[in-house]
């Protein structure tokens, strides 16, 4: 098995993995403390935790339906740049949210982005 025999010779695509994987690995932890925000932060129980979920679960399944209909377009590279730029911001803005409407926009806003990286 090749595993980097798709991307050899492609120091773009090296590079936007690359970058996929750090902000993968940096961004998913926000759903680990999904319980401790709904818990800490909103004084709510598991149904708030669920509700969380949930708005992150349908943001998820919105953006894989926006990657679908994009498909392959011209610099596909600047735009996950800018995705990855837009959900650092989104989380740093979900962590200082005090005020439960905009978390779950926060949340619904911030899901798509792992998608986005699948397709570069």
């Amino acid at each position: 098995m090749k595993g980097g025999s798709a991307t050899s010779g492609r120091t773009g695509a090296r590079r936007a993995h690359r970058l996929a994987f750090v902000a993968t690995f940096l961004g998913l932890p926000l759903l680990t403390f999904l319980p401790i925000f709904a818990q800490d932060i909103f004084k709510e129980g598991v149904g708030q935790y669920s509700q969380m979920m949930a708005f992150s679960g349908a943001g998820a399944v919105c953006g894989a339906l926006v990657v679908a209909w994009l498909g392959r377009f011209p610099s596909m590279g600047r735009t996950l740049l800018l995705v990855q730029i837009v959900f650092g911001v989104l989380i740093i803005l979900f962590s200082l949210s005090r005020v439960l409407w905009l978390s779950h926009v926060l949340l619904f806003l911030e899901a798509p982005r792992s998608l986005s990286c699948s397709r570069s």
